[in-house]
């Protein structure tokens, strides 16, 4: 499939597509709480290729659900009745793969697991290291990975500096786990806000975990376990991981103790459902849109809700960035989040540590229900996490005078290609930096970004003696022009939002690559006036 876009104005209301990093997420626990019992149904689950990678995932392993539209519901699934010998593809989803490799390894099945030539290349090492350690035989051809055994509990050492889907995947596994799991995770940690994001849901399924450590967590080199509030939740004082030293590595970790009368183990989710957040990954795309090409009433995502998903700060960088965004009645929320709307200026900055991810934490903290463990154990609440069934607030980006603006990529890697796009049609030169794990995406995303830009006219260049890598990007007119999609879903959907301010015509090749993520995508542009044809279905 090939789309042509015209340049032209945007202008209107959306409902973007809900989070598939949610969904995941939220698919995986409530599968697994029907191991005991507990019927969930989950809704607004979205059809892309990646979450169908994770229900096919679950169907193949045995788990009982049915389908209807966008919701997923999961029925008592008896363990005995799982598929011991699955054969799983995982298509394109790391996600899928990186998840369901420790969780089949926990549920003790053997498993054959396959997926594109691509996906099956990319990190993959320090997990199958973990599983290894713990008990499981790992067979890995480049066409298939095969695992046997069954995951034993005790400590995981997982290094954090490649993808925290590793972290993710082994929190999921460990409720299953005899004597539970302490993960510690050393050379720092990648994309932390995912893992936060993890904790959340699986609180609304029961788990708790304990921290010891991280960039908003107390470092003093004890016990996970020891280092608990009252209720047995998170305990946030600050800190610095670099404290905690052991072995000559720094690390930080999680902890799930034994389960103990009934605590701590999956449970369906409070009043059995869960509606599936929309996602700010893809909420990104149409407010950029607004910004360098909107109208004069810009573009609005009516169905944005507080969230710890870390890409929630394109909000912070489209306002750092000269953009007129309108918080309406996410305002309030934003500006605890932040701190105030003057400090968001240097949100993703310099300063990015005192106000980034530690704002995001002081904020999931504050606002989870406090659930004791007791309450927990006795199946009153469902854990802790904020609620998206809280309330959606609209937010709206239009133009205004752009300026160029800097921002570390390390916890938003997939924002990376449109902000490129916002950088590219602002006044002087935006720094990107911390971009080196692009190129172990979907894509060799760095050079994918860098060959687009730079066919449209785009002034782009890489600086690979800034540690974790820099782009720099002067703003200035783009040119029309034949783009590659690259197979890469977030390439799509930022060329297309580039096309916007072109000069003529832009047409994307194979763009089809879209529908790993957002199938509607451009179905929503064209909704907002976007001029689009597309050819070659």
């Amino acid at each position: 499939m090939n789309v042509t876009i015209k340049p032209g104005r945007v202008c209107g209301a959306v409902e973007v597509i809900t989070s598939k990093s949610f969904a995941h997420r939220a698919l995986l626990c409530a599968a697994l709480a029907s191991l005991n019992g507990g019927e969930t149904a989950l809704k607004d689950v979205n059809d892309s290729d990646d979450v169908n990678a994770t229900v096919g995932a679950l169907a193949a392993l045995g788990f009982i659900f049915r389908r209807e539209g966008g919701t997923v519901t999961f029925q008592k699934t008896d363990k005995a009745s799982l598929n011991q010998n699955a054969v799983i593809d995982c298509r394109e989803s790391g996600s899928t793969l990186r998840f369901i490799l420790p969780v089949a390894a926990a549920l003790g099945v053997n498993a054959e697991i396959t997926g594109t030539k691509k996906l099956l290349s990319r990190p993959l090492d320090d997990l199958i290291g973990a599983l290894t350690s713990h008990g499981i035989t790992v067979f890995r051809n480049g066409e298939r990975i095969n695992i046997s055994g069954k995951l034993t509990g005790g400590v995981f050492n997982i290094a954090g500096n490649v993808s925290s889907q590793f972290v993710t995947g082994l929190m999921l596994a460990a409720p299953l786990l005899v004597g539970g799991a302490e993960i510690r995770i050393y050379e720092g940690l990648v994309s932390e806000d995912y893992v936060w994001l993890t904790a959340n849901i699986m609180g609304k399924f029961g788990i708790l975990f304990k921290s010891n450590a991280g960039s908003f967590f107390k470092t003093d080199g004890g016990n996970a376990a020891e280092n608990k509030d009252d209720d047995g939740l998170f305990k946030t004082d600050g800190g610095n991981a670099a404290e905690n030293q052991t072995g000559g590595r720094s690390f930080f970790s999680l902890a799930v103790e034994a389960v103990k009368e009934n605590f701590n183990t999956y449970r369906r989710s409070l009043g059995g459902k869960l509606t599936v957040e929309a996602d700010w990954s893809n909420a990104a795309f149409p407010l950029a849109a607004g910004a360098v090409a909107g109208d004069k009433g810009g573009v609005t995502v009516s169905n944005a809700a507080l969230s710890t998903q870390g890409d929630i700060r394109i909000l912070g960088i489209l306002e750092r960035s000269g953009a007129a965004v309108d918080f309406h009645g996410i305002g309030e929320w934003y500006l605890k989040l932040v701190g105030s709307l003057e400090l968001s200026e240097s949100y993703l900055g310099d300063d990015r540590e005192n106000i980034g991810a530690k704002a995001i934490a002081k904020r999931f903290n504050e606002s989870r229900h406090r659930a004791t463990v007791n309450e927990v154990s006795e199946g009153k609440v469902a854990g802790g996490g904020l609620s998206n069934d809280s309330g959606l607030y609209p937010v709206t980006a239009a133009p205004k005078k752009l300026k160029a603006f800097k921002v570390d990529a390390e916890n938003i890697p997939d924002m990376v290609p449109i902000l490129s796009v916002l950088a590219a049609n602002a006044r002087g030169k935006s720094v990107i930096t911390n971009v080196n794990r692009l190129c172990e995406k979907e894509s060799n995303r760095l050079a994918a970004i860098m060959e687009n830009l730079t066919t449209m006219g785009g002034k782009i260049s890489y600086d690979e003696s800034v540690p974790g890598g820099a782009l720099y990007i002067k703003g200035g007119k783009l040119k029309g022009a034949v783009l590659k999609s690259h197979n890469d879903h977030r390439m799509v959907m930022s060329a297309a939002v580039a096309a916007l301010t072109a000069n003529g015509e832009t047409t994307i090749l194979d763009a089809e690559a879209v529908n790993k993520s957002y199938p509607g995508f451009f179905d929503m542009m064209k909704s907002l006036g976007a001029s689009i044809t597309v050819s070659g279905d």
